[in-house]
């Protein structure tokens, strides 16, 4: 990013510089396997504990906290990782690298709640797919998910090469990148207090707000664009906890962990892909963030489309039934 950033605006190709060395390609394919397999098993281990003691709408809460300690610990990081790669650029990675080494042992301890577990692998993916096609809602949530996932990591590239662009130092980047982790902090907390007849109309928001933001960022070449920049931490923080508690709450413990595994593989793949096109096709930024803003506002109608329908409360029971 710091090389891309440096280059006059309009040679600048974003995602394609990043990914134009193999290392990095291969580095976010093995990162996105495993993020796809951890959030499936993660949040579905926090629900089903809660289901063992009835506090299923603490859910929310929970994985707002955990989102929100996160983001505050990333603000924190980020300047100490600063001091430490001018030393060593290598070394804030050899860091990261052990302290997952180290969570992987922890979770060797975690307890496991009662749940109903899937037959075999295939089968709950068959499973996840085909309650996938039946449900407009789960359609529509994974429309959003993909929509804020795969266009949003896509722009969020482009941020600090646009803010190069706009004369801003190293230093005050790095100010408004710990700014950032701070307002996504703020919305996960709130929007872990939202209530469940507003949850809808809150991923509608955050779809808007996506679109919207692209569109300034694409188009003004002015200080401006930090305010689309920190709106879009609104949508970063708030997404997780509020989408997450729509699907667990859609779902049977034998399909929570496939299921959501199934739909991050599908993001991750598709960022992979539309990185690797982007590259090819050795695009600019400008282009990269507008490529962006299409793809959300051709998604947007579909959600609406798809939630322009009252919900039936039994829908998950049918949909099993059809399955059978």
């Amino acid at each position: 990013q710091a090389e891309d950033g440096i280059r006059d605006v309009e040679r600048s190709r974003g995602l394609g510089d990043v990914y134009k060395r193999q290392a990095y390609a291969l580095a976010e394919a093995l990162f996105g396997v495993g993020g796809a397999v951890i959030s499936g098993s993660d949040v579905s281990l926090v629900y089903d504990g809660l289901i063992e003691i009835n506090e299923t709408e603490r859910y929310k809460q929970i994985l707002s906290k955990a989102t929100t300690l996160s983001f505050l610990t990333a603000m924190i990081s980020l300047p100490i990782s600063g001091l430490i790669a001018l030393h060593n650029i290598y070394t804030p990675l050899l860091i990261i690298s052990i302290s997952f080494g180290f969570k992987a042992v922890m979770f060797l301890f975690v307890y496991e709640p009662e749940r109903k577990k899937a037959e075999s692998i295939n089968g709950a993916t068959v499973k996840s797919i085909k309650l996938l096609i039946h449900s407009k809602f789960l359609i529509s949530i994974f429309i959003a998910t993909f929509s804020l996932s795969v266009f949003g990591r896509a722009v969020f590239w482009s941020y600090q090469p646009k803010l190069f662009a706009l004369n801003i130092s190293t230093f005050e980047i790095g100010l408004i990148f710990a700014t950032m982790n701070l307002i996504a902090a703020l919305s996960s907390t709130i929007m872990g207090k939202v209530k469940q007849k507003f949850e809808l109309l809150a991923v509608y928001a955050f779809l808007v707000i996506e679109t919207i933001s692209y569109l300034v960022i694409w188009k003004l070449h002015s200080l401006l664009i930090l305010t689309a920049i920190y709106a879009l931490q609104i949508t970063r923080g708030g997404r997780a906890p509020i989408i997450s508690q729509m699907i667990q709450r859609k779902l049977s413990s034998d399909l929570r962990a496939t299921f959501t595994s199934f739909i991050s593989a599908i993001t991750n793949l598709a960022f992979f892909i539309y990185s690797l096109l982007l590259n090819f096709y050795n695009v600019t930024i400008d282009t990269t963030v507008f490529s962006a803003m299409i793809g959300a506002t051709l998604l947007l109608p579909f959600f609406f489309i798809l939630n322009n329908f009252k919900l039936n409360n039994n829908e998950l029971n049918y949909t099993l039934q059809v399955l059978k």
